[in-house]
């Protein structure tokens, strides 16, 4: 009984020394022996879910500020508006004779109101009257002065369009004359004002259509917003399916220079690793604009970044040791399939244990907000029987599957604050200064698309367009 059991142990004991010592947890793949002591039976056959191809959209909103320098504005007026507003001679004032007036405009101020709902346009009207009779030729002079004020509603049209105009003409100077020796003394302002009128409005006019056709502008800009956009270094590609416009309040910016014009940006902003994407069946036009009295000054975009889901295969058959309960293997081969809305992971092992192993899981975001791996992993009751039976703890391979597993995308909750100028510069103009301002950031929904996985970043900020001047 002795001598057999003396056997049995020295047996155990050359079983141990042929295994070697154990390895630790972060021991190299290549000291892993490959004695496939355990080797895994086959895979069975079973069903996989069709992919969960998502084909509704996810817009959000990012407002957007646009600024028209005022100076812009007035460099515009000060180009396209005549000088000389009038110019009258001859006109009949009865016994004092007869009138020649010129009117002449002075510079354009640009102003908000303190309403911060009109654009406010000024300019100095200075008239010079003569009073002439044929006897004594021109014997009395003055110079009426009046200020033109026309005021541009800032709330645009469902069509874009700007609102009437309202013009006011205040006389701040008058003009009086006097005829026969002094006996008589005429107060020519009402006629001065009265031929004022008709050339007031066409100043009025000349203004408005000298104004930034905001829709023309529009249309072209939304069709370069609706273009996919390449971006440099082979860093991807930004598409932002633009689908709505809403616009807010409006009033002068901080330093007082420009108009600040607040509208929200409906999109769905997406980060593809290539410009695959077709045309659209029909042409994005510009929406009919929504008024949003209401809108915040900021508001929380989702931007999503697209990659394949043979990424996180690759990552997978990254050849790293794992322990499997008692024995240790490392992946050589890897394979992650869409299953309805998660994965379906296949991993080929070699080492202590050999053989394919399947786990269902779905991919969200890492602690760190800047990785992307597994989450929610489980196995089949037929799999984990299987592994049960072959001695592989199923929640170690779990665990090493979901601590292994990381691949980073080109944008996260951690890195769209330094990527974002990068976005910005691809759909920039060339008279139009871009820049942003981005409070927060925090993950987003991660979902199976097809063959690919979308992760999402959710941004709140704002977008800041500034015309050159």
């Amino acid at each position: 009984m002795t001598r057999i059991s003396t056997a049995v142990a020295f047996t155990a004991l050359l079983s141990l020394a042929a295994c070697g010592p154990r390895l630790s947890a972060n021991a190299n793949a290549n000291d892993v022996p490959r004695t496939c002591a355990t080797t895994l039976s086959a895979l069975a056959a079973v069903p996989v879910l069709a992919p969960a191809v998502d084909t509704t959209t996810r817009p959000s909103k990012m407002v957007v500020e646009a600024e028209i320098p005022f100076a812009r504005i007035t460099a515009e007026l000060e180009k396209s508006v005549p000088r000389r507003v009038a110019e009258e001679h001859g006109r009949d004032i009865g016994i004092a004779g007869s009138l020649d007036t010129t009117v002449d405009r002075g510079p354009f101020s640009v102003s908000v109101s303190a309403t911060g709902d009109a654009l406010v346009v000024k300019t100095t009207l200075h008239a010079q009257a003569r009073a002439c009779t044929t006897a004594r030729g021109c014997y009395a002079t003055c110079s009426p002065e009046a200020i033109a004020v026309t005021t541009v509603p800032l709330a645009l049209g469902e069509t874009y369009a700007l609102g009437p105009p309202r013009l006011s003409v205040t006389l701040v100077r008058g003009c009086r004359v006097s005829a026969l020796g002094g006996l008589v003394s005429l107060d020519l302002t009402p006629t001065i004002q009265a031929e004022l009128g008709p050339h007031v409005r066409r100043v009025e006019r000349e203004i408005v259509q000298r104004l930034p056709n905001v829709r023309s502008d529009l249309v072209v800009r939304w069709a370069e917003l609706a273009r996919a956009h390449e971006l440099p270094l082979g860093a991807g590609c930004v598409t932002l399916h633009p689908s709505g416009l809403a616009q807010g309040p409006s009033s002068a910016n901080a330093t007082g220079d420009a108009v600040r014009l607040r509208f929200a940006l409906t999109a769905s902003p997406e980060l593809r690793p290539r410009c695959d994407e077709g045309p659209p069946l029909l042409p994005n036009l510009l929406p009919p604009l929504v008024q949003e009295a209401a809108m915040p000054e900021e508001d929380e975009l989702d931007v999503r970044v697209r990659m394949p889901l043979a990424t996180l295969g690759d990552a997978a058959s990254a050849p790293r040791a794992m322990t499997l309960g008692s024995a240790m293997a490392v992946p050589k081969a890897a394979t992650v399939r869409a299953d309805g809305a998660g994965v379906v992971v296949e991993v080929a092992l070699e080492g202590e244990v050999c053989g394919t192993v399947r786990a269902r899981s779905t991919v969200g975001w890492k602690d760190d907000a800047r990785s992307l791996g597994f989450t929610s992993t489980g196995f089949s009751a037929d799999e984990r029987v299987r592994l049960t039976r072959a001695v592989v703890a199923p929640e170690s391979l779990v665990t090493a599957l979901e601590a292994n597993v990381r691949v980073t995308p080109k944008l996260s909750p951690e890195t769209l604050k330094t990527t974002l100028p990068a976005l910005l510069s691809a759909v920039s103009f060339p008279d139009v200064e871009l820049s942003a301002s981005i409070s927060s950031t925090r993950p987003g929904e991660v979902r199976t698309d097809g063959e690919d996985v979308i992760a999402s970043t959710k941004a709140r900020g704002k977008l800041r367009a500034r015309l050159s001047r």
